[in-house]
């Protein structure tokens, strides 16, 4: 079996990601959620360890025993420059240690047990962990690993926001929206407001700012919160996969059965239908189905 550990998020305390499992006949079979400490160099204890090709067994022996997967160079020797890195539970990044945590879901959480307290701080943490972690052991007794980074994620230092550098300027983007988007006069939220688009309504974009933009439509000029505006219409969905196809069921279930002999492609893009609860239905070469939601961008 062989992963695919994208980081997606670089943040000053923590990187968060995505983890994909592929089984022997390159099918999707487990993802999650992934949190790591930022890049410092790949120092001991403080930092992510670096990009690149590795292996994993299960850790049997020591601290998470049965619990956990020792991640190692593919000569079997420990990582470069590093000892006893683990994909393991967690919540917090500073349970990491320099290791990997899995989980699903990320939420700004308080706890407090005998030994520690730690209060809401605005740092995402990371939910469902240890069911996570035995849903992979259960699933895998060992399996290669690319750590890779997600090239259309960059940081925008000035404000902590990550932008999805998508959309240039001279292309056409859509709003997308539940209620309506305010069209202002300058890029910033105290400027007159000149117009509210809809959902769906079409944008020549003109200058990006990073968290503003700068559109016309309906021959009007004026400046949107980048992050309602898409390159695609809200009703599209485009697949969203690390390797390999995404499965089209007949239900909205794992265990369903496929529609297609062969799966949707990276990038394919799919008519959505309606939305039921983690799944979509979709229309995709004429063929209708279900399809999970975090494999689908909009």
């Amino acid at each position: 079996m062989k992963a695919i550990l994208k980081r997606t998020k670089f943040l000053e305390l923590q990187t968060q990601g995505k983890f994909e499992l592929y089984n022997n006949d390159d099918e999707l079979v487990f993802s999650c959620d992934t949190l790591e400490l930022p890049w410092k160099d790949n120092q001991n204890r403080i930092s992510c360890i670096p990009l690149g090709e590795y292996k994993t067994i299960p850790r049997t022996h020591g601290a998470y025993a049965n619990r956990a997967f020792h991640v190692q160079e593919k000569n079997g020797g420990e990582v470069k420059g590093r000892s006893h890195i683990l994909i393991h539970s967690g919540n917090f990044f500073t349970d990491t240690k320099g290791c990997i945590l899995l989980g699903r879901g990320f939420h700004d959480i308080a706890l407090k047990t005998k030994k520690r307290e730690i209060q809401k701080d605005g740092v995402m943490d990371l939910l469902n962990s240890r069911q996570t972690i035995s849903e992979l052991l259960e699933l895998s007794d060992g399996f290669e690993l690319s750590v890779q980074t997600d090239e259309k994620v960059i940081e925008k230092k000035s404000n902590s926001r990550i932008k999805i550098d998508f959309i240039k300027e001279g292309e056409i983007a859509y709003v997308n929206v539940k209620s309506k988007l305010n069209l202002r006069s300058e890029p910033n939220t105290e400027s007159l407001v000149i117009d509210q688009l809809v959902d769906d309504t079409p944008l020549l974009i003109k200058e990006d700012l990073g968290e503003w933009m700068k559109v016309a439509t309906l021959g009007v000029e004026g400046w949107c919160f980048g992050e309602y505006i898409s390159l695609i219409d809200s009703n599209l969905g485009v697949v969203s996969v690390n390797s390999g196809t995404l499965n089209i069921r007949s239900d909205c279930h794992v265990k369903a059965s496929k529609i297609l002999e062969k799966g949707l492609n990276k990038e394919e893009k799919v008519e959505i239908l309606e939305k039921r609860g983690d799944w979509y239905r979709v229309k995709a070469r004429i063929e209708e189905g279900f399809v999970f939601n975090e494999f689908l961008i909009r």
